[in-house]
């Protein structure tokens, strides 16, 4: 065996096993009160098994303001073999980051043949804190299965350039990239990385004498992948106008165009910032709250970085691969079509990382020192960044070990977190703290006045006090904003029944039927309704 492929299979393997150490404590997690229970818990489409009618209707409907139909088809795998067991979903997003971290490493040592700094940004990848909401998160599911064919897919586009005349190679790129696209929506950047792959490092675009990009090239290129930017338009617009019906677009649809653009550039910032100093990361940031740093420092900072990385182009190109895949993958999530009441989220960084991975990595080989004194340094420097980051992540993944310590680390480092405080509330109400729940609801609503959620919340916590009028008055008030949330509905009937009211109760019962709700405890709740006797 050559020494490249042995040292290969040992970074590797010592890849591997790394994830797996950094990620080794989900085996005593449980599912947490943020969407794991809609997405697994209470989801009805996984006890209908893994028949092929149950797998269509993935496909041909979404799910939870969403539509990921091999994300759902996974779990439905998952539910089969652990049931409702936390550990094993974990354990399988666990599995698939390791898998997607040994795909980056193989598909940059096979495009550049340089070993270590592929190493470098596999490692990176591998365990970055910004990436354990993406892998210790059971609904962030999506994250790692689509991160799986997305790298994927530049590892079968390497082997495709080396023998474009293949059309067994082709069509596995185009699999790996619908697979990737139906796993996760934000996918759809994946055909404009693999033409920077053909800018950097395959160097497919430009001209060998001048080193200046030939636009002939660059079209044929373009063509080459028509097939795969349609079916990321195909997606994409499916998946916007999925977001646009769910009512998850409200958010940002009442925004300017500026106001969007002034989060957008400032969240750039933000995100580079967390990349190299990952701290005081939360399950949620809060949108209407001002991070560091501020919108004229991420302008600063986006205009230098543009500029250094377009000004290197020819004699670096590594650096400009890096910030255009770190500004591109971030795009569909960086809030000008964003769905949802985040203000960032670090799943979003699952992939866009490899990029400043990327340019530092191979910028290192730039510094002019000694051959021997230039491989100790940046052994030593990688091994010192690489322990950092891994004790970083582990105390991470030990926050998302249980409802109640994940929103109690989001509020310890965020400030007017509302939604902090609900999830927070939902943690201690299911653990049977009916007091410092309602205060939690209560402290949700002050931030964000008559929001649904946390109205509903009320709701709960009263009619688990007994307190069924009390209750009545959160469950409409929450309707009253929010009239197509099921749940509410069935709650309500529940408590006109209690208070011996079923007349009231039979038309919010069966409008939650009408919408989807099928649950046992509404089928029991019709039955009194319609026969109080």
């Amino acid at each position: 065996m050559k020494s490249h492929a042995r040292a290969l299979i040992g970074v590797g393997t010592a890849l591997f096993v790394t994830t797996l150490a950094v990620y080794a404590d989900v085996r005593t997690h449980e599912f947490v009160s943020y969407d794991d229970f809609s997405y697994v818990v209470e989801n009805p489409r996984l006890r209908s098994g893994l028949g092929l009618r149950s797998i269509a209707e993935d496909f041909l409907s979404p799910y939870f303001m969403n539509w990921s139909p091999i994300t759902m088809v996974s779990f439905r795998i998952d539910f089969a073999i652990h049931e409702l067991s936390a550990p094993g979903y974990l354990m399988t997003n666990v599995a698939l980051h390791a898998i997607a971290s040994l795909l980056l490493l193989l598909t940059l040592a096979r495009a550049t043949g340089s070993l270590w700094p592929s190493a470098f940004v596999a490692f990176v990848f591998a365990i970055h804190p910004l990436h354990v909401e993406s892998v210790a998160w059971v609904s962030s599911r999506k994250d790692v299965l689509s991160g799986v064919f997305f790298v994927a897919a530049l590892f079968a586009y390497t082997r495709f350039v080396e023998r474009p005349d293949s059309p067994s190679r082709k069509h596995s790129v185009t699999a790996c990239v619908i697979l990737a696209l139906l796993s996760k929506p934000t996918a759809v950047t994946l055909p404009i990385l693999l033409l920077l792959l053909d800018y950097w490092p395959l160097d497919r675009l430009r001209d060998a004498s001048s080193r200046k990009l030939d636009f002939a090239r660059v079209r044929a290129a373009v063509i080459e992948k028509w097939f795969w930017f349609t079916a990321a338009i195909v997606v994409g617009a499916i998946t916007v106008l999925v977001q646009k019906l769910s009512g998850t677009l409200i958010l940002t649809e009442q925004l300017t165009l500026g106001a969007k653009l002034h989060h957008a550039i400032q969240s750039y910032g933000v995100y580079l910032a967390r990349t190299f100093w990952p701290t005081d990361l939360a399950a949620f940031y809060p949108y209407a709250a001002e991070y560091v740093p501020s919108f004229s420092a991420s302008v600063v900072i986006s205009i230098a970085i543009s500029a250094a990385a377009f000004g290197l182009a020819r004699t670096r190109p590594y650096f400009l691969m890096g910030w255009l895949w770190f500004a591109i993958t971030l795009l569909p999530m960086i809030g000008i079509v964003q769905a949802g009441l985040q203000a960032q989220a670090d799943r979003y960084m699952y992939l866009p990382l490899i990029g400043p991975a990327i340019a530092i990595a191979w910028g290192a080989r730039e510094i002019p020192l000694r051959s021997r004194t230039r491989i100790a340094a940046m052994g030593t420097l990688a091994l010192l960044v690489g322990i950092a980051l891994a004790n970083l992540a582990r105390t991470q993944v030990s926050y998302w070990r249980a409802t109640v310590p994940l929103f109690e680390h989001a509020l310890a480092v965020t400030e007017g977190n509302f939604l902090a405080h609900k999830g927070l509330a939902v943690g201690l109400l299911r653990a049977g703290n009916l007091e410092r729940a309602r205060e939690h609801f209560e402290q949700a609503l002050r931030i964000k006045p008559d929001w649904p959620p946390a109205q509903i919340g009320l709701g709960d916590t009263a009619m688990l006090s007994g307190k069924c009028a009390e209750a009545v008055e959160h469950y409409e008030r929450a309707l009253a904003v929010q009239p197509y949330e099921a749940n509410a509905r069935v709650a309500l009937g529940l408590c006109y029944i209690k208070l011996g009211r079923p007349e009231e109760a039979l038309p919010h019962l069966e409008f939650a039927h009408r919408l989807g709700n099928r649950s046992e405890a509404l089928e029991r709740a019709l039955e009194i309704a319609r026969d109080p006797r």
